[in-house]
């Protein structure tokens, strides 16, 4: 479930825009995150979604710059939409959703002296201003069935791997990131543990 994903990491951006945590002065109250996808397929969308969703749960007044690169891997296309998102539009944050396209998205944010968010891994080595990741935990989903099909316990319905079953997440937030941001990035975990959260597969 990428939407539960996005919406931990969408968490944490809300919550530091409206702590006015913006890393350039002349930034400070354009309260506004550029999100840049690689093509319009279900699983790019449900990061979306659940990053929108929750990002607004937090700070409703915050604006989002949604743009698709359409490309996975030219790390100059998606450099040119985050570029974009942050000198016309004022994107203080960047969130990747493009693979290894977004790369240059997450280059674009560094060169700028903004946030990034990378998504799928923990893409917190390519940048020190990327503060977070949202997680797919494929290496959970390959041990978890692996093992079922070993005891004999493999089926052709295979689980949810959603956060309950530790298929998805955050990366640990650096430290530019404030306490209260994590704090609000757990409590919404707990929420959707709880099944009082429930983030769409489509993005509102």
């Amino acid at each position: 479930k990428e939407q539960e994903a996005g919406c931990l990491v969408g968490a944490i951006a809300g919550q530091m825009e409206v702590d006015g945590k913006s890393k350039v002065p002349d930034l400070l109250g354009y309260n506004t995150v550029g999100v840049v996808g690689g093509q319009s397929i279900p699983p790019v969308n449900r990061y979306i979604a659940g990053f929108k969703y929750c990002i607004l749960k937090v700070d409703p007044k915050v604006t989002i710059e949604l743009n698709y690169s359409n490309d996975f891997a030219n790390t100059a296309l998606c450099k040119s939409v985050a570029q974009s998102q942050i000198s016309q539009h004022h994107a203080d944050i960047i969130f990747q959703v493009a693979g290894g396209c977004g790369i240059g998205a997450l280059d674009a944010a560094y060169q700028n002296h903004v946030y990034g968010i990378g998504v799928d891994a923990d893409q917190g080595y390519i940048h020190p201003d990327v503060i977070t990741s949202a997680l797919k935990r494929v290496d959970v989903a390959v041990y978890d069935i692996a093992s079922d099909a070993e005891q004999g316990k493999y089926t052709n319905n295979l689980p949810r791997f959603d956060l309950a079953h530790n298929g998805v997440g955050y990366a640990t937030p650096n430290s530019q990131v404030p306490q209260d941001a994590v704090a609000k990035a757990q409590s919404f975990q707990q929420q959707i543990l709880a099944g009082s959260l429930t983030p769409p597969e489509n993005i509102p």
